[in-house]
């Protein structure tokens, strides 16, 4: 897409014993590589960082890596960019999911509250969990607390417009 960008921004508040941070990206939500290296600004109080991708595709998932003094590693939530007109929609990605954990992304719906079940193959409801949003376009993660069996369930999510989005995921 030639021409556009997408602006990955971020802050963070305490930046105690962190050394720099590597934005990564992938286009699958599974594969990541290193787009850039930033070193820390400050290491007390809040720092705000950004970073412009110029090499976009329709999907462009983002996540940060911290990398503290004595070397540990932490990753952020992953966020899923989509770049042209999208109607709205509600996806779960990556799928198959990873570390029982549900990524959701709103893309063009609205604000509130909405109900999030996890149905497996034989009609069970095997997680529950209620989420608020403040804007159309956001991402939630939800970590499922047990560990789920192997295999494919529902995924339905229920909005204040009554509507339900439901996607078949996997459980590898």
């Amino acid at each position: 897409m030639k021409d556009k960008t997408i602006s990955v921004d971020w802050k963070v508040e305490n930046e105690t014993g962190i050394v720099k941070y590597e934005l990564e990206k992938s286009t699958d939500g599974y594969s990541f590589t290193k787009a850039t290296t930033i070193n820390v600004s400050s290491n007390n109080g809040s720092s705000n960082y950004s970073w412009i991708d110029k090499e976009i595709s329709n999907n462009n998932f983002y996540r940060i890596k911290s990398i503290s003094t004595s070397g540990e590693i932490k990753y952020s939530q992953i966020v899923k960019v989509v770049t042209g007109n999208k109607q709205s929609e509600i996806t779960a990605f990556p799928n198959p999911l990873q570390n029982n954990t549900i990524n959701l992304q709103f893309i063009n719906e609205v604000a509130g509250n909405y109900k999030v079940n996890l149905i497996n193959a034989i009609g069970q409801v095997v997680y529950s969990n209620s989420i608020i949003t403040n804007s159309n376009n956001t991402s939630q993660a939800l970590t499922v607390p047990q560990q789920l069996s192997k295999g494919v369930y529902q995924l339905q999510v229920n909005g204040n417009d009554k509507n339900v989005m439901t996607q078949q995921v996997i459980v590898q």
